[in-house]
């Protein structure tokens, strides 16, 4: 089974038994949907409504809590090229807000935590074409977040805030995505990374962000498109760079 995930998503260890989850952080212009082409998902058992069903995949509006079937460690020394949030806020040394640790519903704070089950792995799938540039030494940003498991058998996925429904991957698939990413494309001027914040137990005193530079960087490129449904967001794939990063804890 592969899932990938994109977006503003803090990649987070904080369980004693060593469990990852996905915290896809509140932004105004973000939407936190999970695509899944038609080949992947075990439609007879999957109880969860989708908001769209077109072109090929079922898409889900996710929120609350994602429980993952098996708790437990996953590796993620392939993500070490995302930036950690920690070094985003000043001071560093802040915590996890505990509603996380209490796989509690912040609508406010996350749009949703997705658990990850146990014994798969998560690398950089891919870079952003051009070098981020920050206060800490990071220069190649991975992208796209690939976590990828060997199993013999579907895994069930539940809502834990929506009635405990299930969504039901299948064990071989192949098409399955996590996105946070703008329903409107930011022109600001202030980074979405500002988001970052709500992740701490306490508000830090501010967060720098990850900037996108003029270098490009070696093993980068321009994202290919993907198939999901209509408002699912609206960026195209020239118009990405690092300010679209996820982010990794501790």
């Amino acid at each position: 089974m592969k899932i990938r995930f994109l977006g503003l998503i803090v990649h987070a260890r904080l369980f004693d038994d060593g469990t990852q989850v996905a915290v896809l952080m509140q932004h105004d212009t973000h939407n936190p949907i999970l695509t899944i082409s038609e080949a992947s998902l075990n439609v007879d058992k999957t109880t969860a409504e989708p908001y769209a069903h077109e072109n090929g995949v079922y898409c889900f509006r996710l929120s609350g809590h994602v429980d993952a079937p098996r708790r437990g460690a996953s590796k993620t020394a392939g993500i070490d090229d995302l930036p950690r949030v920690t070094k985003m806020s000043t001071p560093e040394d802040l915590g996890a807000h505990p509603g996380i640790l209490r796989r509690e519903n912040h609508p406010d704070l996350f749009h949703a935590t997705f658990e990850i089950p146990r014994g798969g792995e998560l690398t950089s799938e891919d870079h952003f074409r051009n070098e981020g540039a920050h206060k800490f030494n990071i220069h190649c940003v991975g992208r796209t977040v690939l976590y990828t498991l060997s199993t013999n058998d579907d895994v069930e996925f539940t809502l834990r805030h929506d009635g405990g429904k299930k969504i039901v991957v299948k064990n071989y698939a192949e098409y399955v995505y996590v996105t946070n990413r703008c329903a409107v494309e930011n022109v600001s001027g202030i980074s979405d990374q500002v988001a970052y914040a709500k992740f701490f137990s306490q508000v830090p005193d501010s967060i720098t962000p990850v900037a996108p530079t003029a270098t490009l960087c070696a093993t980068g490129s321009a994202e290919t498109a993907f198939t999901t449904c209509t408002g699912a967001f609206s960026l195209k794939p020239e118009n990405i760079d690092v300010d679209c990063t996820s982010s990794r804890y501790p």
